[in-house]
């Protein structure tokens, strides 16, 4: 998916056509699409566990598909982990921990509305840290 907007500026017609061009991309950072596997430990001021994967992944920032029911919301704080290598790849197990914030949540309703479930999120890369960890997923608090 795709983040991408028209902005107003002459540039973005087509003076030639009367009509929009082609959208332009607001990021800075190619993003790779990379499915590796996340932790994502706490959202805000609330821990939680949830694993997935991520869905790409830039030197700014990472799509994560996880699925949660929690209250979330832009611009909160994120902690996760993905596990760039590990025993089955032949090597150590290192791990990415990573800070960010919360920039675009993508979630479902649940049954009669009453629920929502958090599909995937998008998060900032702001801080992070290669370790070594021991076990994978990272034990419960």
């Amino acid at each position: 998916m795709m983040i991408s907007e028209l902005g107003n500026s002459p540039a973005a017609l087509d003076p030639n056509r009367g009509q929009a061009a082609a959208p332009f991309e607001r990021r800075r950072c190619c993003r790779y699409p990379l499915s590796l596997p996340v932790c994502l430990e706490r959202l805000g001021r609330r821990s939680i566990m949830a694993h997935g994967s991520t869905v790409n992944i830039s030197s700014q920032g990472a799509l994560l598909a996880v699925k949660i029911r929690a209250a979330a919301k832009v611009g909160r704080r994120a902690n996760f982990q993905v596990r760039l290598s590990g025993p089955a790849r032949g090597g150590p197990v290192v791990d990415l921990a990573c800070t960010g914030r919360v920039v675009r949540i993508e979630e479902t309703m649940g049954e009669l509305h009453a629920s929502r479930t958090i599909e995937r999120l998008a998060v900032t890369l702001e801080r992070y840290e290669f370790q070594r960890t021991p076990e994978w997923p990272p034990a419960e608090p």
